[in-house]
């Protein structure tokens, strides 16, 4: 589907359209020419501004995390919230370095990122494009969000600053986190990065928030104490250590 929206988006600029946001709902072939499979694909691209013009702020050109946002906003609505992934990945459409797989439960089910130069030269394209696309099928069938009441009891708080190999990608942490973290940890957020003087040159320190929790109790700070061991005993069979 790729193809004919880089062409639509070549045909608007043409017309003087900037900003331009256009989607697609079609078929994609795949496999041998005597065994083709046959795949429903949802596919868009972003270019322009961000936002239309005003007079109060100027306006920046989008980028990858616009259209990584606008795909974690679709996410959210089928109800698979934090189900996603990104992972660095190559494509012959997009850029190298900035373009990503897009993955669920382990699987690919699509691409995102900024179109190769020889393909923005090849559609006659003005300006930074973005592209996704994504396996119908694989993000089917929605999952209806279900109310959850909010825990009436404290949540508790502890930062870590890890050590990370440095070319493992952010969404592989979040995952060996929450992975080893445990059913009470509810939470975990970056908030500091540091390269450099007492770090390896192959490694990276990365402090993270996490908050654990309990639906029914106040959870004591030995229950949390033994999770951080049990978290920081599952991150060290991948490589990632406590910085001492």
């Amino acid at each position: 589907l790729w193809p004919g929206l880089f062409s639509a988006v070549a045909y608007n600029q043409k017309r003087q359209q900037q900003r331009i946001r256009l989607f697609e709902i079609g078929r994609r072939f795949t496999g041998s020419e005597h065994e083709p499979e046959e795949h429903t694909e949802l596919a868009g691209v972003i270019t322009g501004g961000c936002r239309p013009e005003q007079w109060a702020e100027q306006c920046r050109s989008v980028d990858f995390f616009d259209i990584k946002g606008d795909l974690l906003d679709l996410a959210a609505y089928l109800g698979q919230e934090g189900e996603w992934v990104f992972r660095a990945a190559t494509h012959p459409a997009l850029h190298p370095g900035q373009s990503a797989g897009i993955f669920r439960a382990g699987e690919q089910i699509g691409w995102a990122g900024l179109l190769h130069p020889n393909t923005q030269q090849f559609f006659e394209l003005k300006g930074p494009v973005y592209a996704f696309s994504l396996d119908v099928a694989a993000i089917k069938p929605r999952n209806l969000p279900r109310h959850q009441s909010r825990s009436k009891f404290p949540r508790i708080r502890r930062d870590l600053a890890l050590i990370v190999p440095r070319d493992m990608a952010y969404a592989d942490l979040m995952e060996h986190i929450h992975r080893h973290g445990g059913e009470q940890l509810i939470e975990v957020e970056l908030f500091d990065r540091y390269i450099g003087e007492g770090v390896a040159d192959d490694k990276q320190s990365l402090a993270v928030k996490l908050i654990f929790q309990n639906n029914e109790r106040t959870l004591t700070d030995e229950e949390v104490n033994t999770a951080i061991e049990t978290l920081l005993a599952g991150l060290n069979t991948v490589g990632i250590t406590l910085r001492s």
